[in-house]
This record gives C-alpha cells, sequence and structure tokens, in this order.
C-alpha cells in the first residue's frame, strides 16, 4: 500500500528516474511529477506521512558553477532556497508527519532555521574518515513535534584507505537499516 511520488522540475531527470523505476521493477509502484518546489501540484498538499529530499547544497555565489546546466541546477540554489525547499516539504506533510534531508554540515544553521514548526529534529552527522570533521548531515524532523533536537553521534564513512566503515558498507551494501532514533544518543 505504499504510495512513492517524486517531484522534480527537469525532464532529464524525471526519465531517468522513471527508467530507473522500470528497470528495478518499481513503475507499478512509484509515480513522477514535473513541478517545482515554488509551485507544488496542489494535490501533493497534506498528501504524505513522509518527505524526503536532497535539496542543492551551496548558495548562490559561494562556489564555481558547473557550465553544465542541470549540474549547477542539481548542486546551486536557484531561484527556490532552501527554506522554499523545506516549506514545499512542510506542505506536502500530513500533521505529524516526518521529514528527511541531507544537507551539507557547514550549513546547519541554514537547516535548523528553516525547520520552523518542526521538532523532535534529530541531526546525524556523515564523517567522511575518523578523526575528520562532518561534510554532511541528515536531519529527521517530525512536523508539529514538541520533542527537543537530539545531535547523534556521527556515522564514519570511509576508513583510512577509503574503504568504507563496516558500518557504512552494511548499510550501502547490505540493506541494513540505518537509525535515527532518538534513543541512539
Amino acid at each position: 500500500a505504499l504510495r512513492v511520488v517524486g517531484l522534480d522540475r527537469e525532464p532529464a531527470f524525471l526519465a531517468a528516474a522513471k527508467a530507473n523505476a522500470a528497470a528495478n521493477r518499481m513503475a507499478d509502484r512509484v509515480a513522477f511529477l514535473e513541478g517545482d518546489v515554488l509551485a507544488a501540484p496542489p494535490d501533493l498538499r497534506g498528501a504524505f506521512d513522509q518527505v524526503m529530499m536532497n535539496p542543492p547544497y551551496l548558495k548562490p555565489g559561494s562556489a564555481t558553477v558547473s557550465a553544465h546546466p542541470l549540474k549547477a541546477a542539481a548542486t546551486v540554489e536557484g531561484e527556490a532556497r532552501l527554506a522554499d525547499w523545506v516549506a514545499c516539504a512542510r506542505a506536502a506533510l500530513k500533521p505529524d508527519g516526518i521529514f528527511s534531508m541531507i544537507h551539507r554540515a557547514d550549513r546547519l544553521d541554514d537547516c535548523l532555521g528553516a525547520l520552523r514548526g518542526f521538532g523532535g529534529i534529530i541531526v546525524l552527522p556523515l564523517h567522511p574518515k575518523r578523526d575528520r570533521a562532518a561534510r554532511r548531515i541528515l536531519i529527521r524532523a517530525r512536523l508539529g513535534s514538541g520533542e527537543p533536537l537530539v545531535l547523534l553521534p556521527g556515522l564514519v564513512l570511509h576508513e583510512a584507505d577509503g574503504a568504507f566503515t563496516a558500518t557504512a558498507d552494511a548499510i550501502l551494501r547490505d540493506g541494513k537499516a540505518l537509525s535515527m532514533a532518538a534513543d541512539r544518543a
């Protein structure tokens, strides 16, 4: 009974998603809609138990933009800023719905600022290697929750030689669940 809907404004990304779903025999379980976070289809409002996203990480003017327009759109915020992405997710969620996002660790303040109206925020830092600062973060939040913020111990992705850590490998290759439970702290 699981309903999965993807939203993207780029026809090339939608075509790739549809082809991927078909190749994995999932085409009957997922739908992909063309749309923009600044003008999401109105029938998505309040329709979902969970929304997950991977918004562009970089603020305009903070990095060299790729000459490839699709890569630039995927990595650098355009007209839609981070707060707009989160607002789109908020509008799509049912009351008490769950929001999940990956973003850059150096934008944690922006991420938390965009999460007004959410509670039960859980942040999982992703470290590229041991003894290195986190470069990415996973965030999970519940719409309307009064629970406090929890900062989980970080997940180390790679050993010194570049191989995945046993934990990362189990998640990426063996399908082990990644716990974002607050009691993991």
